[in-house]
């Protein structure tokens, strides 16, 4: 109780000062009165007087809220340590990441905008799910179509994430005499040979003889990104596995997905210019040959205060440490880990402002920078000065006073008398 200092009141006929009786008390919530004792100016005129108090202690919770995978969570009105005060109310909002639904809380609230009133600790997380569709994949007269994503086939009736980018090769079973006539998803064309999944889908492919004089233009794609076919003159878009006559340029788009990178394109039985990514239809079906990898992003280890500690990163794959500011590949997995040095305490750690734990596992999908946040110790010095009490027949407890203003207390105070511990 010595941490609280008591302020006004006033005795009748002297002035004075109201100290606690005894500072070294905790306070409870199941306690209402406390001992006080009035410290007159004068201590020869009058005597030091004890009374009581009625004292109301406000209890303080902890409200952690956290977001788990495929979202994050917005907190108005949140505390810096997330302790608030009995009645404080707390709004969270559930937001989640594109392709995925709020899925409810972990207390089983369903509400994604939510009140949170401090009655007792609570750790609560906001859980998301995927949006699947289902693919349904045709089965085509003269030929097969096969559907692509992220370099697996897809299979007939399976269920996908929405934003999935879709690869489409249908191929003539006679490539000498047959072409492909159309693509189409959920009866639509679809001449770039590529869909982004947007709702269910059902895909189907069509076949038709190949006029005189043309050939196929064939794509393989190692997945991870979409290929376009454009006629370079007219710009009409060319659908993999079509006829197209000899001489017809044909300009080459690529687009890689999130976290990936064109590695390479090569065209095989035509001439292709580098320059502008184009080709000359020959006299042979043209195969165009186009790899994606993935791309690397920049992971930064760093400490509010330099000297308190330190971040390391592991790789989940093979242990293997990640230097800070390395570059590091798509959803590689690392494991973050806090060391504290002498006169420090951690107090957090976040990755790109989402707080995180110690030892927890992170998976790269971005430019990430992990954070660890220190509080440096303060070293307490006790006055030892002696303490001069009026004695009032009442019983006072030696108050423990720290040096520098800090609150003092948690201390055990123990007494002696001519060297007898009492």
């Amino acid at each position: 109780m010595s941490i609280a200092v008591l302020q006004g009141g006033s005795v009748e006929g002297t002035t004075g000062s109201f100290v606690w009786t005894n500072p070294n008390d905790t306070v409870s919530l199941t306690k209402t009165k406390y001992s006080i004792t009035f410290m007159p100016d004068d201590p020869i005129l009058y005597l030091a007087k004890d009374t009581f108090i009625n004292v109301k202690v406000t209890p303080v919770y902890t409200m952690k809220v956290t977001a788990a995978n495929f979202g994050t969570v917005k907190l108005t009105g949140r505390s810096a340590n997330d302790r608030y005060a009995e009645g404080y109310e707390l709004a969270a909002e559930a937001i989640a990441d594109k392709n995925y639904t709020f899925a409810g809380w972990s207390d089983g609230n369903t509400s994604a905008i939510r009140t949170l009133t401090a009655t007792k600790d609570l750790e609560l997380v906001a859980r998301f799910d995927s949006i699947l569709h289902k693919v349904n994949i045709g089965t085509p007269a003269n030929g097969t179509l096969e559907v692509y994503a992220n370099g697996v086939e897809v299979k007939d009736g399976e269920a996908l994430l929405q934003g999935t980018l879709l690869t489409i090769n249908a191929t003539p079973t006679d490539k000498k005499h047959m072409m492909v006539k159309s693509v189409k998803v959920n009866g639509a064309l679809v001449n770039t040979g590529s869909y982004t999944l947007a709702q269910a889908a059902t895909i189907e492919a069509s076949f038709e003889e190949k006029p005189a004089a043309t050939h196929l233009v064939n794509v393989s794609n190692s997945g991870h990104g979409s290929v376009t076919l454009l006629d370079n003159k007219s710009k009409a878009p060319i659908t993999p596995g079509a006829a197209i006559a000899e001489g017809v340029i044909v300009k080459v788009i690529c687009k890689a997905d999130y976290g990936y990178a064109l590695n390479s394109v090569n065209v095989e039985n035509a001439a292709d210019s580098s320059t502008d990514n184009t080709f000359t239809v020959g006299t042979a079906d043209a195969n165009v040959k186009v790899n994606f990898g993935l791309t690397q992003f920049k992971v930064t280890a760093a400490a509010n205060i330099p000297t308190a500690g330190s971040v390391s990163l592991t790789k989940v794959e093979d242990n293997a440490t990640v230097t800070s500011g390395s570059d590091v590949n798509y959803q590689t997995r690392l494991v973050a880990t806090v060391t504290t040095n002498s006169g420090y305490r951690f107090k957090s750690m976040t990755a790109n402002s989402s707080e995180i734990k110690d030892g927890d596992t992170l998976v790269v999908s971005g430019p990430m920078t992990i954070a660890a946040n220190y509080i440096g110790k303060t070293k307490l010095e006790i006055n030892t000065a002696q303490q001069s009490l009026v004695y009032n027949k009442q019983p006072r407890s030696y108050e423990v006073k720290v040096k520098g203003g800090h609150a003092a207390k948690g201390f055990q105070v123990t007494y002696s008398k001519n060297g007898v511990s009492r």
